[in-house]
């Protein structure tokens, strides 16, 4: 009885506040968000399902809405600028990176950086997205195995051109109004519900104990090389001009 007056309660507060918004002429959002971690090793793909349940894409179109995910990538992952860019002259994906990266810098040298991915399309009630993304190098460590790398939850950011409904969503922030980041605009955050199936992935990690033989390895790959060079300087020496 008492799991029946509970289920009650959820659900006349959940009536009150729909109809409370709609009193006040507001545009509220009900959004699913479904992130899934594909491939193995250091090359990974982010795949993204956005279901905008409420409101309708005419809605949407009428009041010239468009959504973009604001991502802030740690340390030990990067997106490859070129890459997306590749994927934006495709048409494939619509991308900004907020800061300089490089790529080829390991996890501890590195820093974080903020990529927007912005969603453009005819029908909002089901949108896939996929980054692709990469592992940084790890510091080695006795034993090898794997090294973890976590990865932030995602902020789903929306504007409306055409305001002729007041968004119902309180806090702003400021990002770049489209792909060519030439001008920052004022977005909303939109409280999202999530399928976040996995935020955090395992990154081989190089081997101390090996540490040992690759140097014999290497210095006596560098010393047979030496060796050869200079055999080779002094026979064409001894060659008469």
């Amino acid at each position: 009885m008492i799991n029946v007056y509970y289920l009650s309660a959820i659900f006349f507060l959940y009536i009150s506040s729909n109809v409370y918004a709609s009193n006040n002429g507001c545009l509220s959002f009900d959004v699913l968000l479904t992130q899934n971690i594909e491939n193995q090793g250091f090359h990974r793909e982010l795949k993204w399902l956005l279901e905008v349940i409420r409101p309708d894409t005419s809605t949407l179109i009428k009041n010239e809405c468009s959504f973009a995910v604001e991502l802030d990538m740690p340390p030990s992952v990067f997106v490859n600028p070129d890459e997306l860019a590749d994927l934006q002259r495709l048409g494939i994906l619509k991308t900004f990176i907020g800061e300089f990266v490089d790529i080829e810098l390991t996890e501890h040298e590195a820093t974080n950086h903020t990529v927007y991915i912005f969603i453009e399309t005819d029908d909002f009630s089901k949108v896939s997205l996929t980054l692709p993304f990469h592992a940084r190098y790890q510091r080695s460590q006795i034993s090898g195995g794997y090294g973890k790398a976590v990865l932030n939850k995602p902020r789903l950011l929306v504007r409306c051109l055409q305001k002729k409904e007041k968004l119902c969503e309180k806090f702003s922030t400021e990002a770049p109004c489209d792909f060519r980041g030439d001008e920052k605009c004022q977005w909303f955050d939109i409280k999202y519900k999530s399928l976040l199936e996995v935020n955090e992935m395992l990154v081989p990690v190089g081997d101390l104990d090996h540490y040992p033989l690759v140097s014999i390895v290497t210095l006596s790959i560098g010393c047979m090389g030496c060796i050869y060079i200079l055999s080779l300087f002094s026979v064409f020496s001894k060659k008469p001009i």
